[in-house]
Formats: structure tokens, C-alpha cells, sequence
């Protein structure tokens, strides 16, 4: 989600991945996290990707249903309705409509690879847009 503890979930899983796995895996799990990564001046981790796969693979019926319990469609609505997230071409009509858009950003993303730059990039993301976990 976009709000603090979104942004700052990654802190807790990467100090537990350090203890378990050690210090490489701390950075994988904590620069996951565009915010993260662009806070301290480098590259997402290969897991940033992955995690974003995970949205191309879940049903859209089951993150409907994950997205109105857990209060996240509702901050991705009012983002849209802010407009934060620019030119991307979301469809806010729905919960439904709008992971099937979101998934296939998500998939498109994946396909290039492209941590660096690209619509997930861009300032409106980076100001309150896309989810940055």
C-alpha cells in the first residue's frame, strides 16, 4: 500500500531475512521496495520483480476480495481520484476492473525487466502512486 507502513513493511522482513539467511538476503528483501531502493540511491532488487509477478498471478477475483477487506482498493480509489498516478491507463470503474488493469501493467513491467525507468518510474508513482512494495 502507499501510505507509511506500506512504504516501510520492507524494514521489518529484511532484518529477518539478515538473521536467518544473512546480509545479502536482507538486501533482497529490503530494496524489494522501489521506495526503498530510490530512498537510498540504488537499483530494486531482483525480488522487486517478482513481487510484482505475484500480481500478474493472482485471480482478480481473489485480490478483489483481498483488496476490499484489507482497505487497499480504497487507497488505490482515492489515489486515482488525486490523480497520482498520471497517464497510466487504470480503469478506477471497479475493483475488478481496476486489478485487471493494474495486473496488466504489472505483466508488461515484468516482461521488460526494467527496474530503472518505465511507467512504474515516473514522478507520479514516485509521488504517492503505485504501490511501492
Amino acid at each position: 500500500m502507499d501510505g507509511d507502513d506500506g512504504k516501510l513493511h520492507p524494514i521489518k522482513g529484511a532484518d529477518v531475512a539478515r538473521r536467518l539467511f544473512g546480509w545479502h538476503y536482507e538486501h533482497l528483501v529490503l530494496y524489494h521496495s522501489r521506495f526503498m531502493a530510490k530512498d537510498d540511491g540504488i537499483e530494486p532488487s531482483k525480488l522487486c520483480l517478482a513481487d510484482k509477478l505475484g500480481v500478474g498471478l493472482t485471480p482478480s477475483w481473489l485480490w478483489t476480495a483481498q483488496a476490499v477487506l484489507s482497505g487497499e482498493w480504497y487507497e488505490y480509489k482515492r489515489n486515482m481520484e488525486a490523480g497520482h498516478y498520471g497517464s497510466q491507463e487504470l480503469n478506477p470503474g471497479s475493483p475488478m476492473k481496476f486489478h485487471k488493469s493494474y495486473k496488466k501493467l504489472c505483466e508488461e513491467w515484468v516482461k521488460t525487466g526494467d527496474t530503472s525507468s518505465g511507467i512504474w518510474n515516473n514522478n507520479a508513482c514516485q509521488e504517492g502512486g503505485l504501490s511501492n512494495d
